[in-house]
């Protein structure tokens, strides 16, 4: 096909993804021993909603509709404090990060990147792979892409990299390649294949590193800025696992109808598109944050619902607690002065949060099938 279908196969796999709603096992839900508090907002907003925090734990929220910058804190979320100005109207946007000031950011839409810098949109390099998310390190933008798609036309004897890209970062006014992946990890050679791959979450580390955590299956890594790896964290045989017929089914029928709805019109002479490839894999990690405290959150998808998993660094030793949440679409998390913070990926689907002496007191079970290298 052409490459403008292979971008929206690409495309559509992770509407795919973030369609994906509340199929919990069959067994009964453990209770679990920590109580997470729902958050209330100070306007009601609509769209999707990114959580972030700085240094200093102060955590804020995008709301993506708006471009509103919102704090959050145990009372709840306040007013805007920064609004971010773009170029022109954005896209839905699928990934945001945050730099080290909450009007400092680095969005994905589904019309390309958005670099913001005291609020106001800096023209960024469009990168030649098909990101799939973003993150801040020291205020330098880092993206996520997926190998073999290209956007744009390629050469007429392009071949693909035998070590294809997987993160890039922003130096000066290109994209340059700090981690390779491996084909190798790709199991078919279709892009929703491709994308469980290679989709991964990145989270800052201290020390100039980053965590870097693959979506589809239970493996952590941290690499110092210039892509060495330092630590790696595989739980069990640390492999994807396919989702239910069912579930498949099901996240089929909601990403089609979603993509529909976004294709008509949108592209002058371009039909609307409802043929794609649907995530055939079950998500293995939902989020990752480190706390104040140095720890790595980890926020994972267990057969009876969510539970968090904390590493700690020093003892080389992983607890797991289950959480209360029945929400288990795409959720960002951020590590705040107060507690743990929580939004899924739509704003009226909410926002919890779980203070730090609550997990303190929380009934944690040893993760006994954990492998640090």
């Amino acid at each position: 096909g052409s490459l403008r279908e292979a971008g929206d196969l690409i495309r559509h796999c992770l509407l795919a993804a973030i369609a994906l709603p509340c199929l919990l096992g069959a067994a009964e839900t453990p209770r679990p021993s920590v109580r997470a508090l729902p958050l209330a907002l100070a306007t009601a907003e609509e769209g999707s909603q990114f959580l972030r925090a700085d240094k200093q734990g102060r955590v804020f929220l995008l709301a993506s509709r708006t471009l509103d910058v919102l704090p959050v804190s145990t009372k709840g979320v306040g007013g805007a404090v920064a609004r971010l100005e773009p170029r022109s109207p954005l896209g839905e946007v699928r990934s945001a990060a945050m730099g080290s000031t909450h009007d400092r950011w680095l969005l994905l839409a589904d019309d390309g990147l958005h670099l913001f810098v005291n609020g106001e949109e800096q023209q960024v390099p469009r990168p030649a792979w098909w990101p799939l998310s973003v993150a801040m390190l020291d205020d330098v933008p880092l993206v996520a892409v997926q190998p073999g798609m290209m956007i744009g036309r390629p050469p007429i004897d392009f071949r693909p990299p035998a070590q294809p890209p997987w993160l890039l970062q922003l130096v000066g006014d290109r994209w340059e390649s700090v981690i390779a992946g491996k084909w190798d990890d790709v199991k078919g050679e279709n892009a929703s294949e491709t994308t469980t791959a290679f989709a991964v979450h990145v989270a800052p580390s201290s020390n100039s590193t980053f965590w870097l955590a693959r979506r589809y299956a239970y493996q952590v890594r941290r690499y110092s800025s210039a892509g060495r790896l330092r630590e790696q964290l595989v739980l069990g045989e640390g492999k994807s696992a396919d989702l239910p017929q069912e579930a498949i089914a099901a996240t089929t029928r909601r990403a089609a109808d979603a993509a529909q709805h976004r294709r008509q019109g949108s592209e002058p002479g371009v039909p609307a598109s409802t043929t794609f490839l649907p995530m055939r894999s079950a998500t293995a990690i939902k989020a990752v944050t480190e706390g104040r405290d140095g720890k790595l959150y980890v926020l994972a998808k267990v057969q009876d619902g969510l539970a968090l998993d904390v590493f700690d660094g020093v003892t080389k030793q992983m607890r797991r607690v289950p959480l209360p949440f029945r929400y288990s679409g795409v959720i960002s998390m951020a590590a705040g002065k107060d507690g743990l913070f929580f939004a899924a990926y739509q704003a009226s689907a909410g926002q919890w949060m779980v203070r730090w002496e609550t997990l303190d007191e929380a009934d944690w079970e040893p993760v006994k099938d954990l492998r640090v290298h």
